[in-house]
């Protein structure tokens, strides 16, 4: 496989005569992001090319390049009114403004125009004529800070639909710097606009202002109907930490529940610190409950909340940019096994009537989950009442692997593998046959790895002897991935 090119070889060819040369060596130089800072001057004189393209992929890049790229900032000034560079320009004004701290007074005057673009968008998510979407133009005016709240609040108090969605969602961007926002968004919980809901509440554990008005308010959400309000909710108070404590009584009550919103509650709890200790006795109940997670995170809001924790930062896999599937599939059959040992003996009287492995692409991980009979039946007779799913045709229920009675029993991480949200746009994945292919991140989403990682997970297990655990019947089988819509059951012929 050839070698990716040098940043030095990409200036190069940003400077050659072929059109299609300089488009591909912007292409790249983006893509590398902040490793690309040495071109920055050559990226600026590509801002002055003859084609479209290049000015506008050459903007782009700057974007990504972040502060290095402050630089540029005269040039992309001058390239704001030039055919299809606008929102390339703003993006990487805007980018620079964030990593730098502003770009001095000509801000005021990007703020200025931002503001008279986004008066004459439409109120649904399309894309214009210069193909920007109206959700990025107000991220664009959330990365000037302070200067962009009073703008984004007009958007917040005028508009409706999509537009002042993203405008709640956009002053969470901003975070502490939009304190005065959150009366609005406080006002905006009253909607009866679901997305916009979300959006406030989230953007009120962002901001982490006026704690005695917003915690009552997310209260109020936490039995909410909705799963993800009630989420968003929960979430909003853990980002309030200690100042969150008059929630405490509210999410103490969650952990008394049958469903993952205990997870969530645990974490709320353990992020307060010393001001739960009243919780210690119900999260302690937790530490015994089949599902590994809620477990790990009773166990962790225990050591925040009693000073025991010990902080411990997520493995990385420095420099890594290829997805080994050759070394992740011997870990997957390690863990199958493993867990399918383990569960025989800890439960040799529970019968199972499905297993099922869980991938997490971007997270980097794959569980194992079992699934009983009984635990199908209430689960399906739960959700008929509301008229929202019904039993397959096994006569089993399952709507998602973390439905399971026995969730992500076992797991694996993959620490060799990149952290595909700061790989950048490019990786490699080395398949199980030994082939390496290169794929990108924006490749119909998640489906760079999540197609050939599903096929991986399908392959395996119905590959894997599975001994010991009692059988129900009929007895399936199950794959799913996250994040994306890969599912599939089968009933096992062994």
């Amino acid at each position: 496989m050839a070698a990716r090119p040098t940043v030095a070889a990409l200036i190069s060819e940003l400077q050659q005569r072929s059109k299609s040369q300089r488009e591909r060596a912007a292409k790249a130089l983006f893509h590398l992001g902040p490793k690309a800072k040495a071109a920055v001057p050559a990226l600026t004189k590509a801002l002055g090319d003859p084609v479209t393209e290049v000015r506008r992929l050459s903007a782009t890049a700057l974007a990504r390049i972040g502060s290095a790229a402050q630089p540029a900032v005269p040039k992309l000034l001058e390239i704001l009114e030039l055919p299809r560079t606008r929102a390339a320009a703003l993006d990487a004004l805007s980018s620079i403004a964030k990593a730098t701290g502003g770009i001095g007074h000509e801000a005021a005057g990007m703020v200025t125009m931002l503001r008279e673009i986004i008066a004459q968008l439409p109120e649904v998510n399309k894309p214009d004529k210069e193909d920007c979407y109206p959700s990025s133009y107000l991220e664009y005016l959330s990365r000037f800070g302070k200067a962009g709240v009073a703008p984004l609040l007009e958007v917040l108090q005028s508009r409706q639909g999509d537009v002042r969605r993203y405008a709640a969602f956009s002053l969470g961007e901003i975070g502490p710097d939009a304190h005065s926002a959150v009366p609005d968004l406080l006002k905006a919980l009253k909607s009866d606009d679901r997305m916009l809901l979300c959006y406030s509440l989230q953007s009120l554990g962002k901001i982490r202002s006026k704690p005695k008005q917003a915690i009552p308010a997310l209260m109020k959400f936490f039995m909410s109907e909705d799963v993800d309000v009630r989420r968003y909710a929960i979430w909003a108070a853990r980002d309030y930490g200690p100042s969150a404590t008059a929630a405490v009584p509210a999410l103490q009550s969650l952990l008394d529940e049958p469903t993952w919103i205990r997870e969530d509650a645990a974490t709320a709890l353990g992020s307060i610190g010393p001001g739960a200790h009243s919780a210690l006795p119900a999260l302690a109940k937790l530490l015994t409950v089949p599902e590994r997670k809620i477990r790990e995170a009773a166990n962790t809001a225990i050591g925040r909340i009693t000073g025991t924790a010990e902080e411990v930062s997520p493995n990385k896999a420095e420099g890594a940019a290829t997805v080994d599937f050759v070394r992740t599939r011997a870990a997957i059959i390690e863990m199958l096994e493993r867990g399918l040992s383990n569960f025989a003996e800890e439960y040799p009287t529970v019968e199972v009537s499905a297993v099922g492995l869980f991938g997490h692409g971007y997270g980097r991980g794959a569980s194992l989950c079992l699934e009983t009979p009984e635990h199908s039946a209430r689960h399906s007779e739960q959700w008929a009442e509301q008229g929202l799913a019904k039993k397959d045709r096994f006569g089993q229920f399952n709507s998602s692997i973390y439905d399971f009675a026995y969730c992500e029993y076992a797991s694996d991480s993959f620490e060799w593998w990149p952290s595909l949200y700061e790989v950048g746009q490019d990786f490699r994945i080395l398949m199980p046959n030994g082939k390496t292919v290169r794929r990108s991140s924006n490749q119909d989403g998640n489906n760079a790895i999540d197609v050939p990682f599903f096929k991986l997970l399908r392959e395996i297990l119905r590959e894997a002897p599975i001994p010991g655990i009692r059988r129900a019947k009929p007895f399936r089988l199950g794959v799913e991935m996250a994040n994306s819509n890969l599912v599939e059951f089968w009933v096992a012929k062994q």
